[in-house]
């Protein structure tokens, strides 16, 4: 049995020493093949190029050329097969264990580099994700504030604009009232005869003059008039008459009279600004039934309530009672 087992062992040696031995020659064969077929393709090269000597010896210098370039390649090859064999040799005689065990080797550290990197990834990641969190947190923060300025800044703009609204209501208060108090001496007369459209400031002093005198509402003459003039009007026709007095106390005598010319076509009343009389206008037609009588005296808008109450429009209730709807009529659109 030993002597069986003997000659098993030197069975075995020489089948290890064969393959081997095949794995060398198969390693060298490769060069030595290429030997040969790069003397083959020169030998051909030299009988193609034997017709023409010049040629020939260039192509010779250049083929020699790239021989030098390519020997030191092959040696690099041969080298890395020899190791490669080397390598190999080692793997079949201490078996397939140490293959594993090279592979795990290389996986494992393939393993751990790829975490590395992605480690270091991760925290390259984490480290921006932190920085960008902090610059949101204070883009919160800019963004609390600049809300809070805005909200404060608003309240401002609110208040001034309140002011400012406060103040054009004033304006509009004072230019109505100089307006108004710059016609504190005037006086309008409707319906008086229009005959001549050329009509001169005499002239229509002097229609008003003989009027006043002929119904007896004031015996006045030219000296108690300092101008008028008629107001044009679309058709040029029926034009009033604005009539400047000098003395206030002359014009508030006439308007206490005016009431004798009841049931002519005549009328005598005070030169309101635009305003005022739109207003005036407002208060007597569209309330009728709320409103008994208006009327304007002394810069002041007055009527009578339902009650028999007489109370003032004041120039804050100017808008109100513009902004009421006339009688049977739909409202104004805005």
């Amino acid at each position: 049995m030993n002597r069986e087992s003997r000659l098993d062992e030197e069975l075995k040696r020489k089948r290890e020493a064969s393959s081997v031995s095949e794995l060398d020659s198969s390693v060298y064969v490769t060069p030595k093949v290429e030997k040969q077929k790069k003397k083959k393709s020169k030998q051909k090269q030299s009988s193609y190029n034997s017709g023409d000597m010049t040629n020939s010896l260039e192509d010779n210098h250049d083929f020699i050329t790239q021989m030098k370039k390519i020997k030191p390649r092959l040696d690099k090859l041969v080298d890395k097969l020899n190791t490669f064999n080397k390598k190999l040799e080692n793997v079949l005689v201490n078996g397939d264990g140490s293959l594993q065990g090279a592979i795990k080797e290389s996986l494992l550290k393939i393993k751990e580099d790829l975490l590395k990197s992605v480690i270091k990834s991760v925290e390259i990641l984490e480290g921006r994700l932190f920085e960008k969190e902090q610059e949101v947190e204070k883009l919160k923060a800019q963004a609390k504030t600049l809300d809070t300025e805005l909200t404060n800044q608003k309240d401002k703009n609110d208040k001034v604009l309140q002011e400012l609204k406060n103040v054009d209501a004033k304006r509009q208060t004072y230019e109505n009232e100089c307006e108004q108090y710059s016609r504190a001496n005037n006086i309008q007369v409707r319906e008086i005869g229009d005959t001549n459209l050329r009509e001169t400031s005499r002239e229509s002093a002097e229609k008003v003059i003989k009027t006043l005198r002929e119904n007896s509402i004031c015996n006045i003459s030219m000296a108690d008039i300092d101008i008028a003039h008629r107001l044009p009007n679309k058709n040029n026709q029926n034009r009033d008459i604005i009539v400047r007095l000098r003395s206030r106390q002359t014009k508030s005598y006439i308007l206490s009279n005016r009431k004798k010319l009841k049931g002519s076509n005549i009328y005598i009343n005070d030169d309101l600004t635009k305003q005022n009389l739109q207003v005036l206008m407002c208060v007597k037609k569209k309330m009728t039934d709320e409103i008994s009588a208006a009327w304007y005296s002394n810069g002041k808008i007055l009527f009578k309530n339902h009650m028999n109450k007489t109370e003032m429009v004041k120039f804050e209730e100017y808008e109100h009672w513009i902004n009421l709807r006339w009688p049977n009529s739909s409202p104004r659109r805005a």
